[in-house]
């Protein structure tokens, strides 16, 4: 019997090797590129929920905004004050005839002028009364020269006025204010005119008057220089 064998012969084809595009081509075969991982939301300040395994990082706001915020609180804190300030009401006035009532009257001045009461541009008139042996005047009259800046961001304006007995000067006056370290212009009342006008009848007096020349606050004898202050700010129109 005769047997007959047949081989089979496989034939294996290596793989065709690529070659790289030439720099000419029309149509280059880009190799196969898998896509980036999408950006997960929700890290380093990105909106969106991060899973479970990615640590959330904090939200950090830009540091300009940080202080623009803190300026803004400061900037309301600084206007409730000065809103609470402005409204704040004058001390208490000491009782006086001539509270409420219009007053206009003039004096000569230790210079030789005439000069009217109330004064003219100044929304509050703040006339202060003195006299060269008045004990009291050496102190509270100093301590008031000394808040005109203050007075005057107010609108109000100091007029000094010397009180003076028969046997009193304007120079005894002018040497009563430079002892006590002021330098300053007054009016010279000889008649009683302010004992008429204002009701004055001790001193040292500070009487308030408005622009229309209505007497608004009287100072109490325990008032301080900054009592006037507040009471001038108080009736002082914005």
């Amino acid at each position: 019997m005769n047997l007959r064998i047949e081989t089979t012969t496989l034939v294996f084809a290596a793989p065709a090797r690529r070659r790289p595009p030439s720099a000419g081509s029309r149509s280059a075969v880009l190799p196969h590129v898998e896509p980036l991982p999408r950006a997960v939301e929700g890290v380093c300040g990105l909106p969106g929920d991060a899973p479970e395994s990615v640590q959330r990082l904090p939200v950090r706001r830009p540091l300009h905004r940080r202080w623009a915020s803190l300026l803004g609180l400061a900037l309301v804190a600084l206007l409730s004050v000065r809103c609470a300030s402005a409204s704040a009401s004058a001390p208490p006035s000491a009782s006086n005839q001539a509270l409420g009532s219009t007053v206009a009257f003039e004096l000569p001045s230790n210079e030789g002028q005439l000069l009217s009461v109330p004064k003219p541009k100044a929304r509050i008139t703040v006339v202060d009364a003195f006299a060269p042996s008045c004990a009291p005047c050496a102190k509270k009259l100093p301590a008031l020269m000394a808040k005109r800046s203050e007075l005057a961001e107010a609108g109000a304006s100091i007029v000094l006025v010397a009180v003076l007995a028969s046997d009193e000067s304007d120079t005894q006056a002018l040497e009563a204010l430079r002892s006590w370290g002021v330098e300053q212009s007054f009016l010279v009342d000889r008649g009683d005119v302010l004992r008429r006008e204002l009701a004055v009848a001790q001193l040292p007096a500070t009487v308030l008057v408005d622009a229309a020349g209505k007497v608004r606050w009287v100072a109490p004898t325990t008032a301080t220089a900054e009592d006037i202050v507040a009471a001038a700010k108080a009736l002082s129109p914005e």
